[in-house]
């Protein structure tokens, strides 16, 4: 049977233990500067192929060919203030829609904070351009922005440069895994970390081998925990519940 003070193997397991803590402790308390945003669009009102050519679609007091609803997310996903001051100003922050459609309206249904100053204005000179401005967003700072436009698009990005961010993270497709998904790894962690020190105790000629397979087990278990933590931060940037409408 393995002697559990002398044998190599265990320093070897304490030894993996502290990297991936390392790496887990690096990875929550390193800075991130990001911006995150998710877009819904419906069409409220349009024609289709089989409608008729004389048929005119007026909203507020302009005739168009559709309406679509686009409602977009945006907040500050990292835990580091984004300036206002840091928006490039060649390269404004914005939503865009198809050159020669038109932004109708756009409000602001929900924000975080009045004090951060978040504004939207639509172009005066391109109608299909909404500028979005704020004085800083902390952490879980942002906005739910809604705009009704003419454009039959189903997928509106935001644009613009900020100084410090690569890029804006979108989305909207994405899904967290289920609650099973995520527990699993902790359960098959656990089981295995209790049936390898029990295999210590017991004096058979499979007391060995048991360990040997449960050991790996372990590792291997723990590996699968710290990846899924990774993943499901890039697979989730959670929503603050303030901007949950």
């Amino acid at each position: 049977m393995f002697n559990l003070l002398n044998q190599g193997w265990i320093g070897s397991l304490i030894g993996l233990f502290g990297i991936l803590f390392a790496i887990y402790s690096h990875y929550i308390n390193r800075k991130v500067n990001e911006l995150t945003y998710t877009v819904k669009s419906e069409r409220v009102v349009g024609k289709n192929d089989k409608a008729p050519e004389d048929i005119e679609i007026i909203f507020k007091g302009k005739s168009v060919e559709r309406v679509t609803n686009t409602q977009m997310t945006v907040w500050n996903s990292g835990n580091v203030t984004i300036e206002g001051k840091n928006i490039v100003e060649k390269d404004p922050i914005r939503i865009e829609i198809s050159e020669g459609q038109e932004i109708i309206s756009a409000t602001i249904l929900e924000k975080s904070s009045d004090a951060n100053d978040f504004i939207i204005k639509i172009d005066e000179n391109n109608p299909n351009m909404l500028e979005v401005k704020f004085d800083y967003l902390d952490a879980s700072d942002g906005a739910v922005i809604e705009i009704l436009h003419t454009d039959n698009k189903n997928f509106y990005k935001l644009k613009g440069s900020i100084k410090g961010l690569k890029s804006f993270y979108s989305f909207s497709t994405l899904k967290a895994p289920p609650l099973v998904a995520r527990i699993a790894p902790l359960y098959t962690l656990l089981v295995a970390s209790i049936l390898g020190l029990a295999s210590l105790m017991i004096d058979t000629s499979f007391s060995d081998v048991i360990t040997i397979i449960m050991l790996i087990v372990n590792i291997l278990a723990l590996l699968v925990v710290i990846i899924d933590f990774v993943l499901l931060r890039n697979k989730r940037r959670k929503k603050p519940k303030k901007l949950i409408i």
